[in-house]
């Protein structure tokens, strides 16, 4: 609610806007049954105005241009000049780059209603706000599930909204609703690890493997073979997770991935040669490479030695990373494995389109170990440290890790002490 209540007091407001969430604009009109041609125009009518507040915003506060008159109009004006020359470009360039965006209406559909009812700015804003706000809800419940008591479920929920998790779901773009669509897959897949309403959960499941496809089917491809490592994962080194709900989990994400591939060669879905074919040629705008896997593999070894050099100067990340992944291991390692999926998808994504403008925003989900690890690395600090729920959400097995805990310390204090 402070979340929510902190977003209408600000408004609409997007810094960097960029031209995806222009192609998600245009789609949704199209859904609510605008003509392309006029779809098109109002989308970039509010691009432009978007581009044209954020430079006037920027301008307040330029100790050089802070006392002349707002750059606004004259924003708006080259704006559309650059509408009129993206109009202007070839038919194929401009249906190959559409094409990619066309294959993902599950964002475009979700912020059509409000849309409809706000317009463009407000409805795509409303949507965000919702989205932002259920993915923190979902990961609140789903580290109280995991035990981490009501303190750790509000911490989780605070760190998703201040991390990059939740900085980049409040733009008007697709990865807020997969980020939210991927918690909660992870939700629905430790209640099966759990077996813990177990149909319920098989439906939650297969409905969220099915929002990810929508949204972007190739992180629901991504999704899905992650899920599959999960299984084998705790099928090896968690015994109590061999049971009919992993089973379960492993046929639904199998099936996923399988029906996600089958789809897009049905479908004639552009795949990962045609974004690449868009990376390497500034949206088709010069001619197709002939090499793309070569220049993509070229390219991961110059992004990640950036990368690493990055982390090397400001190792936030690095560091958080460090004590959340020691706290899963140590009070929740399943859910550390579903964290690492996620994890493992973003640095999937950022490997298939290593770009160093978007590769933060492609990449976030590496962020959710942070998520889901910190709140237990706080609450169990001296003076926080309290009884951990019981996972009523969920899991089952959670019980046998709490057993053995007890009988670790029963047997500490069980051992003869030593004379001063």
């Amino acid at each position: 609610m402070i979340f929510i209540a902190l977003q209408c007091l600000v408004g609409p407001r997007w810094t960097g806007i960029t031209g995806d969430s222009y192609e998600y604009a245009r789609i949704s009109l199209q859904i609510l049954g605008k003509p392309h041609a006029q779809a098109e125009q109002e989308a970039w009518k509010w691009w432009c105005a978007s581009k044209a507040s954020e430079e006037a915003r920027t301008a307040r506060v330029d100790p050089i241009r802070f006392r002349e008159p707002s750059p606004q109009t004259a924003s708006y004006r080259r704006c559309a000049q650059q509408y009129a020359a993206y109009a202007a470009t070839t038919p194929t360039q401009r249906t190959r780059y559409q094409a990619i965006f066309n294959g993902r209406p599950g964002y475009p559909a979700l912020a059509s209603p409000a849309i409809a009812a706000f317009g463009v700015g407000g409805g795509l804003w409303v949507t965000d706000v919702f989205i932002t706000a259920a993915a923190a809800l979902l990961t609140g419940l789903l580290l109280h599930a995991a035990g981490s008591g009501t303190l750790g479920m509000l911490l989780g929920q605070g760190v998703y909204l201040l991390s990059p998790l939740g900085v980049w779901s409040m733009r008007p773009l697709a990865d807020g609703t997969l980020n939210a669509t991927v918690i909660a897959v992870l939700l629905a897949t430790w209640c099966l690890l759990g077996r813990r309403h177990v149909v319920l959960a098989s439906g939650a499941l297969a409905a969220g493997l099915t929002a990810a496809c929508a949204v972007k089917y190739s992180s629901g491809l991504l999704l899905g073979l992650c899920l599959i490592s999960v299984v084998v994962l705790c099928w090896i080194f968690v015994p109590n997770t061999r049971h009919a709900g992993t089973v379960i989990l492993a046929a639904l994400a199998s099936t996923a991935a399988a029906a996600t591939l089958s789809l897009m060669r049905l479908l004639g879905l552009p795949g990962t040669r045609d974004t690449l074919q868009d990376t390497f040629t500034r949206h088709f705008h010069r001619p197709d490479v002939a090499n793309p896997w070569t220049l993509l593999a070229e390219l991961n070894v110059h992004y990640w030695w950036e990368w690493l050099q990055q982390q090397a100067a400001l190792p936030l990340f690095l560091v958080l990373t460090g004590v959340a992944g020691w706290a899963l291991l140590r009070w929740a390692p399943v859910l550390g494995y579903l964290a690492v999926a996620a994890a493992a998808m973003g640095v999937l994504t950022v490997v298939s389109h290593p770009l160093g403008t978007d590769g933060d925003r492609l990449g976030v989900l590496i962020w959710t170990p942070v998520v889901f690890g910190l709140p237990f690395a706080i609450t169990r600090l001296p003076g926080l440290r309290t009884k951990p729920s019981t996972g009523t959400a969920c899991p089952s097995y959670q019980k046998s890790v709490m057993v053995s805990t007890k009988q670790q310390a029963s047997d500490a204090t069980a051992e003869p002490q030593q004379a001063p």
